[in-house]
């Protein structure tokens, strides 16, 4: 298969891997590992123009996210023993997103928008929150780069991103 860009990768449980990755046709692909072998890859459609990025906040779920044809945000989500329809969820995009989970039902997606600032959306369960721009950041001009987002628990969201100054800034909530 041919790929454009990076993959991303994620794990929804003990011996479970699921890897994304961009197809030369724009589409989206995934190969998993369930315990014993890798399956195949395939294809989930869509039609992205970034790199994926994909979350899981609990055993048979996984997200993913990419900027679509159009410059927003795009997501598919796996749950039920089944992928579902693609979903625009909005924004303007510039390059890739970044998703991370602290806990069940909570996603928080972050990017870098068109006035190169970053830009913040949470899913609490039953509805994405609008977008939230992190503003009070010192970037040394502009975003320069995709940001990347994690957490190392409940309540606790860690944002990097390159500045134009060519530093490293951190942001945390």
């Amino acid at each position: 298969a041919g790929f454009q860009g990076g993959p991303d990768a994620c794990s929804q449980g003990v011996n479970s891997l699921n890897v994304f990755a961009r197809s030369a046709s724009n589409t989206l692909l995934h190969k998993w590992y369930s315990g014993g072998a890798w399956s195949s890859w395939v294809d989930l459609g869509g039609s992205i123009t970034s790199d994926p990025s994909a979350a899981s906040w609990g055993t048979g779920r996984v997200d993913v996210f990419a900027r679509g044809a159009g410059g927003a945000l795009v997501h598919i989500a796996y749950y039920s023993g089944a992928w579902h329809a693609w979903e625009t969820i909005g924004g303007n995009l510039v390059g890739a997103p970044d998703a991370t989970a602290w806990g069940v039902n909570r996603l928080d997606i972050v990017i870098r928008n068109t006035s190169n600032g970053i830009d913040t959306m949470s899913w609490n369960g039953s509805a994405w929150a609008g977008w939230n721009n992190l503003g009070g950041v010192t970037l040394g001009g502009s975003v320069t780069a995709d940001p990347t987002i994690c957490s190392a628990g409940p309540n606790r969201l860690d944002v990097y991103v390159r500045g134009g100054d060519n530093g490293l800034y951190h942001k945390y909530w």
